[in-house]
């Protein structure tokens, strides 16, 4: 039981959105040993943050909706979720169960960013073409997007280095997972203490298409993360943060 008096969860996966979360939130839930939760992107910790939840979590306890029965632990058998929102709230996390494993999926910063902007126009939010051209004039900065401030993910990472012990937090490549997704999984699996399981479906999440030209915003986007292409690679090397896969080079470029 962990210091805080919470056994549960015992792995979370907190970001990043557009990195192949739910992906690897679904083979996990998938795991005969894992318990699946009510839903993916629960919100527990992140509700203040106006956060969609559906109604039914709402009255529910935490280990609930996690899916344990009643919120009573069960032997042998790993609690989990994916709430890319919870990237924003290590302190909440730590304070909640400070045992606890953490996922940080990373994927180009450019592709990621342009992935989420393709959502936010999908679902009507604010960033149609005009609209990012327009926050870009206004803002005459590209970090102050949600977007690009999304992408940037060293401020992030660093706090949960400094507050979880290091071999409890994995980071896990998307391009790798692209390419080789039973071979990341494995390398997850085996990390949880969980036996390998053969995937035997494929998982996606939400998939947008571009509506538009976007070579003037991937340029620009190109340039604002240059400088910072590199960063995280350095701020993990010589630590024992858990790499999936177990290639530093896969980490270079974020």
């Amino acid at each position: 039981m962990s210091q805080a008096g919470h056994p549960y969860p015992d792995f979370l996966i907190v970001g990043m959105m557009k990195a192949g979360t739910t992906s690897i939130h679904r083979h996990l839930a998938d795991h005969p040993m894992v318990v699946a939760p009510i839903e993916k992107e629960l919100h527990h910790f992140t509700r203040d943050f106006g956060a969609r939840v559906p109604g039914a979590a709402w009255g529910l306890e935490y280990g609930e909706q996690l899916g344990l029965e009643g919120c009573v632990p069960r032997p042998g058998v790993l609690t989990g979720e994916a709430s890319p929102s919870y990237i924003a709230v290590p302190d909440r996390l730590f304070a909640f169960n400070p045992d606890c494993k953490i996922i940080i999926a990373l994927r180009d910063p450019v592709d990621r960013a342009i992935s989420q902007l393709r959502q936010y126009q999908a679902h009507g939010f604010r960033t149609a073409q005009q609209g990012f051209e327009a926050q870009f004039d206004a803002a005459q900065d590209l970090a102050q997007l949600d977007a690009v401030i999304d992408s940037t993910y060293l401020p992030r990472l660093a706090r949960f280095l400094e507050l979880f012990p290091h071999d409890q937090i994995a980071l896990v490549s998307f391009e790798a997972f692209a390419r080789d997704p039973q071979l990341v999984m494995n390398r997850l699996f085996r990390w949880l203490g969980l036996d390998v399981k053969l995937i035997t479906k494929e998982f996606r999440g939400a998939k947008t298409e571009a509506q538009y030209d976007e070579s003037a915003i991937r340029a620009r986007l190109e340039t604002h993360f240059t400088p910072m292409r590199g960063q995280v690679g350095r701020a993990i090397a010589d630590t024992d943060v858990f790499l999936v896969p177990n290639d530093a080079s896969e980490f270079n470029n974020y």
